[in-house]
């Protein structure tokens, strides 16, 4: 059974008045194509009622949205910019919130509907596009349910140890980097029962406005550069932490260090509405925000799960979810990803290896 959220924005102390997600699609796309025709025939709506849309809200919140130039398009005014980032900022922060609790819905109400099914398969997981993407297929295509939370990396293997998830979600660099974090990880698992699955690899690195000036880690500590961290336990924050300490910088020296939020989309929406110069995550996440890209590791994200569940009807399910076509060019659009190796199962070992 497939359960959705989604975010509703009231207005008004009275009586509150909804604001129609529309207005946000007019905003983003006439910040994308400059022009409310353009913006309209994007959305399939009217001019008419495009206008009237804008015009209306305009009236409601009491500011100027969007400035019209006979002839010369259209721009968002800094009211308008304001509302559209603070619209996506808020669904970047709380959408792993809204799946977590959409996945318990779908769970209770299968056990309601469909006493017989098989429980779900609980995962607790480190933040990615991926493993949302995975997510969606196995719930659409594969009918299996799915009770996937969001944690950092460490957390996500705590929880597993303990036995409060079926699988956990953790992701290792390649390269130098992995022989200094990998023990961080390997250290939660059991070398002899546990197995990793590969999701599939990805890049991280910096998350910079277009046209920022930026290279590196050193570049952080720069007056006047504003920073957006991940929360303490991610992955994403253990290889910043270690790139800072090859590049000689103390935490303390960056404005923003302990400015953090708990996904990468999160981080880019920050970048992208300007409330930070730079962050650090996903390509896929700088993709979506139409924001620059500096690559740093390219990394691993697995999947850990018990030995002895590789031969269970929920894992052999996932196992083909991650090895068919459409999940790999799924996975190849959302960019800065690599699925040629999704589905591979291999030993916890591998954590010291490539």
């Amino acid at each position: 059974m497939d359960v959705r959220f989604d975010l509703r924005w009231f207005t008004g102390a009275d009586v509150p008045t909804e604001i129609d997600p529309v207005l946000i699609a007019v905003l983003d796309a006439i910040a994308d194509g400059g022009s409310l025709r353009h913006a309209a025939e994007h959305l399939r709506l009217s001019y008419r009622h495009a206008w009237g849309l804008l015009h209306r809200w305009e009236d409601t919140l009491g500011q100027p949205l969007v400035g019209l130039t006979r002839g010369r398009g259209a721009v968002l005014t800094a009211p308008g910019e304001r509302l559209r980032w603070a619209w996506h900022t808020a669904e970047a922060r709380l959408r792993p919130q809204l799946d977590s609790a959409a996945g318990e819905a779908a769970r209770e109400l299968a056990a309601l509907f469909a006493p017989r099914r098989d429980s779900a398969l609980r995962i607790a997981a480190s933040h990615g596009l991926a493993i949302a993407l995975l997510r969606d297929q196995l719930v659409r295509a594969h009918g299996l349910g799915i009770d996937l939370h969001y944690f950092g990396s460490v957390a996500s293997l705590q929880r597993f140890r303990a036995g409060q998830c079926d699988a956990a979600g953790f992701h290792v660099p390649l390269g130098p980097l992995r022989a200094r974090l990998a023990p961080l990880f390997a250290r939660l698992l059991d070398p002899v029962h546990d197995r990793l699955i590969v999701v599939a690899n990805r890049e991280q690195g910096f998350i910079t406005r277009p046209g920022q000036a930026f290279t590196g880690a050193a570049d952080l500590a720069r007056p006047g550069l504003r920073f957006v961290n991940r929360q303490p336990g991610s992955g994403s924050r253990l290889i910043l932490d270690a790139l800072l300490a090859d590049a000689g910088v103390e935490p303390h020296a960056i404005d923003g260090y302990d400015n953090e939020e708990f996904t990468h989309l999160a981080v880019a929406a920050i970048v992208a509405g300007r409330a930070a110069d730079v962050g650090f995550g996903l390509c896929a996440a700088a993709r979506r925000f139409e924001l620059d890209f500096v690559p740093v590791v390219t990394e691993r994200y697995y999947l850990a799960v018990a030995g002895n569940a590789l031969d269970g009807a929920s894992v052999r399910t996932v196992l083909a979810a991650l090895r068919t076509q459409a999940f790999r060019d799924g996975v190849r659009r959302l960019g800065g990803y690599d699925p040629d190796a999704s589905g591979t199962v291999v030993t916890v070992q591998e954590l010291q290896g490539v």
